[in-house]
């Protein structure tokens, strides 16, 4: 078999049993916080994300997140989609570059509510994609990222079909073809970084890949070689010779990626690549660090791959601002803390924090590993702090899973329900039929 063939296999054989029990509990945290990062989401997109839909039409099936409102299948995706994207909140995966759980949950909860599927169909499903998604990521990221595709979008769209495929119960034949018609839907642009576009490209990808389940869910054909082929999807995004797919059907659930090297829950609502700066100022000890008044200058470092935290010096709102470098660093240090609110526009043109921005300074430094950053502060009574991280980290506690759900959620949905959906969210595995907790996101 080649890799098209064998990661369809792969897809189509797996069972409920087969998934360590760890795997499970790992994906049931990563689908809370992606739900609640869907509905901080929906504080920010929800009104021209139900006017768009309501525009396109649709019948009243799956429900976008937030709203309550339903519209069908992969309308809801479309929106559930850049939902999850729109506050760069989403959780984060190093093998595929860029963010998993996103366009596989926002595609499977459409289908999912469509079934009437159960808890535990839903975590399978969304552990298969990720799986698909995250593999073929090991073979391509270096490339794909290099020549400026967004790889969320690129590599989710399998992911977001691989799981669809799951749940709709397709054989190998009809999950091969599902993967063969979502190879032409892959798009998505690292230019658009810092836009509202940025956030669409998980929606599409979501919408995409419930769109090529049910194409071949109907019979639809397509090419049976689409990773692998001479005009297929490796070939064409990465070029001949830039990646290698022998090793990718051994590797599938082997280890899974979840577990090794893992889904890194965000504790900051801004870019990863930023979030060692941060882990590395915060390491300080509180009473160490500065008063913003006292810093005479911040030098940072960060890996060369990372250039894309550098261009945006004095963002000018908030979606900029989370790929701003300075402005983070300089709202860390002011504060003692980022959170959502320091990511809308009106905070970020408050000038509060403009002065200490100036005096933020970075540059690439090769010898740092990929994830690695280095701060030094220098001070007015000239201390010098120095400072690292060489890492990149996440939630990994119920109490943060928890304070996070709620920065997120509670603003949508108010403190008591917010509570009660965390609650109910804990036990996802239990659930009978997801439409009976779609029914508190909203």
């Amino acid at each position: 078999m080649n890799a098209t063939e064998s990661l369809s296999a792969f897809i189509s054989g797996m069972r409920l049993d087969d998934i360590p029990q760890e795997v499970l509990q790992k994906s049931k945290w990563s689908v809370i916080d992606n739900l609640g990062v869907m509905l901080a989401g929906y504080s920010q997109l929800g009104d021209k994300i139900v006017d768009i839909t309501d525009e396109l039409g649709g019948r009243p099936v799956s429900t976008i997140i937030g709203a309550g409102r339903k519209t069908s299948p992969h309308l809801a995706a479309l929106a559930n989609g850049t939902l999850s994207h729109a506050l760069d909140y989403d959780d984060l995966n190093e093998s595929m570059g860029g963010h998993p759980s996103g366009p596989v949950l926002a595609a499977i909860l459409a289908v999912g509510e469509m079934m009437k599927t159960s808890g535990e169909e839903l975590l399978l499903a969304y552990i298969l994609g990720v799986e698909a998604e995250t593999k073929i990521g090991r073979c391509l990221i270096e490339t794909l990222y290099r020549t400026g595709w967004h790889p969320t979008a690129i590599l989710g769209i399998l992911g977001a079909t691989a799981a669809c495929c799951k749940l709709l119960g397709l054989d190998t034949e009809k999950t091969l073809m599902a993967l063969g018609i979502a190879g032409s839907f892959a798009s998505g642009l690292k230019q658009n970084f810092g836009t509202l576009t940025k956030p669409l490209h998980v929606g599409q990808t979501a919408k995409n890949g419930v769109m090529a389940a049910l194409l071949a869910r109907k019979g639809w054909i397509a090419d049976r070689n689409i990773l692998e082929g001479q005009f297929g999807y490796c070939n064409l995004f990465c070029g001949p010779g830039n990646y290698d797919l022998k090793d990718m059907p051994a590797s599938l659930g082997s280890p899974w990626e979840i577990i090794d090297p893992g889904i890194k829950l965000k504790k900051y609502p801004c870019c990863g690549s930023i979030h060692p700066l941060l882990e590395a100022v915060f390491s300080l000890p509180g009473d160490a660090l500065p008063q913003p008044n006292s810093i005479r200058r911040v030098h940072c470092r960060v890996h060369p791959s990372k250039q894309h935290i550098l261009i945006h010096p004095q963002p000018t709102n908030g979606l900029a601002a989370k790929f701003s470098l300075e402005y983070c660093l300089a709202a860390a240090l002011t504060d003692g803390y980022l959170n959502l609110a320091h990511f809308n526009d009106e905070t970020v043109n408050k000038a509060r924090f403009d002065d200490l921005l100036k005096r933020i300074h970075a540059e690439t430094d090769p010898s740092l590993p990929e994830w690695g950053a280095g701060v030094r502060i220098e001070t007015s009574d000239d201390r010098i702090l120095n400072c690292e991280c060489l890492e990149l980290k996440g939630i990994e506690t119920t109490a943060g899973l928890r304070e996070k759900f709620f920065d997120c959620a509670a603003p949508v949905l108010g403190e008591e329900k917010t509570g009660r959906t965390f609650d109910t969210l804990q036990h996802f595995e239990r659930i009978g039929n997801l439409s009976n907790v779609i029914g508190l996101l909203a």
